[in-house]
């Protein structure tokens, strides 16, 4: 099945179903990019799960976080809460990871950044995340995984993002090229060749509202010895491209035939 649109309308239902399989994401190796310039939030991921799309959460021209590994719904949800009222990454990952608050913590992975606080990016890894588990930050990005085959993919994702920013690529450029380096070096090691079976990109503009992303490709639900979804988002992102770029709001939602 594959499906595309313009507009609102398609943006609240692809968003609906990112609700809906939430609590089913977990993820592999995710991204998160800030341009301070326009406020805008750029997000990425992939998997060799079947919807990893669900890990992210942000608040338009506030920030952003990523919730993987156990993929705690909640404790995203209370994220974007404290973001919206301005309260510092360090301060927000204090709360979500309170045993009070989450008792299962040490499973769980997180990025929390925020304009407010573009260079003091804040990642956590629980002790029982699965190996491999790290992540790598810089001024107003992060990227973080588990399930990989080493420390390799996260080194090739944070290389990526710091040599197309420098280039000034646009943001979703620079998200689509780091996910690729991070498929290139290993992806998930679940996956073998194939890398990953889920991904996307989703790109937040401060001038909209936040059920309408100005870009969101989503690829799910990949057979298992598919093709690479991450190499399919990027052939939808040259579909966008050559079609709907500068379009107020974009989205799709590929699920492809078994």
């Amino acid at each position: 099945m594959r499906a595309s649109s313009i507009g609102s309308v398609v943006s609240r239902c692809v968003l609906a179903a990112i609700f809906l399989f939430a609590g089913q994401a977990h993820a592999t190796w995710s991204i998160i990019v800030l341009d301070p310039e326009t406020r805008t939030i750029g997000l990425a991921g992939a998997s060799c799960s079947d919807y990893v799309a669900g890990i992210s959460g942000y608040v338009p021209g506030k920030g952003a976080v990523m919730a993987q590994a156990a993929s705690n719904w909640q404790a995203k949800t209370k994220a974007e809460e404290l973001i919206r009222t301005g309260t510092a990454p360090d301060q927000i990952l204090a709360t979500i990871i309170d045993p009070h608050f989450d008792p299962d913590f040490s499973r769980q992975q997180y990025a929390i950044l925020t304009f407010d606080a573009f260079d003091k990016p804040v990642t956590y890894t629980g002790t029982n995340a699965e190996d491999y588990h790290g992540a790598i930050t810089g001024d107003g990005f992060s990227t973080q995984g588990n399930m990989l085959p080493g420390s390799a993919v996260l080194e090739a994702v944070a290389t990526s993002i710091n040599a197309t920013r420098k280039a000034k690529q646009p943001i979703e450029e620079i998200l689509l090229s780091a996910l690729e380096a991070g498929a290139s070096a290993g992806g998930d090691k679940r996956c073998g060749k194939q890398r990953a079976t889920s991904a996307f990109i989703t790109v937040i503009r401060a001038d909209l509202p936040w059920w309408e992303p100005y870009l969101n490709l989503n690829v799910h639900h990949v057979k298992k010895g598919g093709p690479n979804a991450v190499a399919m988002v990027r052939g939808e992102y040259r579909r966008w491209k050559a079609r709907y770029r500068g379009s107020r709001s974009t989205s799709w939602s590929i699920a492809p035939q078994p």
